[in-house]
């Protein structure tokens, strides 16, 4: 089975990051190093190329709910100001929880496209859209693994809005509310 990430930009001409695993249950196959595409048109054409299934997900794949002191990790750039205080307190720690917590379990870590992405380590002196892009591709990632969740692990994930026809209008997939589950 094939699963899809995609981090699509709120803005047509806005990067978005997109992502394809594939396996038969976890861990999931890396299939290609994420991309970041910059128009809506370009990640269309690029789901079209695949046959796949369809961000609160960081509660659910860090446990964060079953482990004291741990918290969701801020690390949009907005939450930093400068790119330096961005890449070393927000990027970096979140690529490296993505890493340590996806590697392995969800993804197999020994995927020559999943060592690449990990190989893409953020640093202060890249242009911010260079930042943006691996960004991106992690948000990607989790995606992905977001769509192979509701698969494999059916009751940890949930449709909103709720209703049968309401996908036709879009729809975010998130994890399901512990008593929900």
């Amino acid at each position: 089975m094939r699963f899809l990430g995609v981090d699509l930009a709120w803005k047509d001409g806005n990067p978005s990051g997109v992502a394809l695993l594939d396996g038969q249950g976890f861990p999931l196959h890396l299939r290609e190093i994420p991309l970041t595409l910059s128009r809506h048109a370009e990640v269309l054409g690029w789901i079209a190329k695949h046959v796949a299934h369809p961000n609160a997900l960081q509660v659910l794949l860090f446990a964060l709910d079953g482990k004291p002191g741990l918290t969701i990790m801020k690390y949009k750039q907005r939450h930093f100001g400068p790119r330096r205080r961005w890449v070393e307190d927000g990027l970096r720690p979140f690529i490296e929880r993505c890493r340590t917590t996806l590697g392995g379990r969800y993804v197999v870590a020994g995927d020559s496209a999943w060592r690449a992405l990990v190989d893409l380590r953020p640093r202060a002196s890249m242009s911010s859209a260079e930042l943006k892009s691996i960004e991106d591709r992690w948000d990607a990632i989790l995606c992905a693994v977001g769509a192979a969740l509701e698969v494999f692990q059916k009751s940890s994930m949930r449709f909103y809005p709720d209703g049968a026809d309401t996908w036709r209008s879009g729809y975010i997939l998130a994890p399901a509310l512990p008593g929900a589950r």
